[in-house]
């Protein structure tokens, strides 16, 4: 387990910041799931300090965006529990520091930042789309209006996941029947 949690939210994994790590973050992320999956009741303490030890990456200013798209990936790669419980009532603490780092003056810093942002909101358009496939919606789900309409809907979304996620939440079309399980 620690030479997967060493390749997910590793400071640097490579000599060149241009080589593909983020493939080995996505694959320990995967590695890390089947683990938890396969042995996670054997060892009842894994699940919980995972969660813990990326949820720390994550809220770590001082990690560089690798650590910490190693860190969300880790997150959402534990299950829905884990995001509605840890993820959801963070993702304005992150949010702000990631759209900062964002708009700094080196370029693979703020690309780095924006790929992190890009998954966390990829990862949160998948969490919803499961609650909904696994009925957890209301039935009046369908006459839910889109929070791109509401001005109220939409500062809370921004409020809650920060300007960043809930723009590229409201570009996609399904949001009207999803975003409301991001902000609940």
């Amino acid at each position: 387990m620690p030479s997967l949690l060493t390749c997910l939210v590793g400071k640097k994994l490579c000599k060149d910041p241009s080589e593909n790590h983020w493939a080995l973050r996505d694959l320990s992320a995967s590695l890390i799931k089947t683990v938890c999956t396969d042995y996670g009741m054997s060892y009842h303490t894994l699940l919980q300090r995972l969660a813990r030890t990326f949820l720390r990456t994550l809220l770590d200013p001082s990690k560089p965006s690798e650590s910490h798209y190693g860190a969300i990936r880790g997150l959402f790669s534990l299950g829905n529990q884990v995001v509605r419980v840890l993820v959801l009532p963070n993702i304005s603490t992150y949010s702000s520091f990631a759209e900062a780092e964002m708009v700094s003056n080196n370029p693979i810093s703020s690309q780095s930042a924006k790929k992190c942002l890009d998954t966390l909101s990829e990862s949160l358009a998948v969490y919803a789309k499961s609650l909904l496939s696994s009925n957890v919606s209301d039935s009046n789900h369908d006459s839910a209006s889109s929070p791109s309409e509401s001005s109220e809907e939409r500062s809370k979304l921004n409020s809650v996941l920060g300007s960043y996620i809930s723009e590229e939440i409201l570009k996609t079309p399904e949001s009207a029947l999803w975003a409301r399980f991001l902000y609940k």
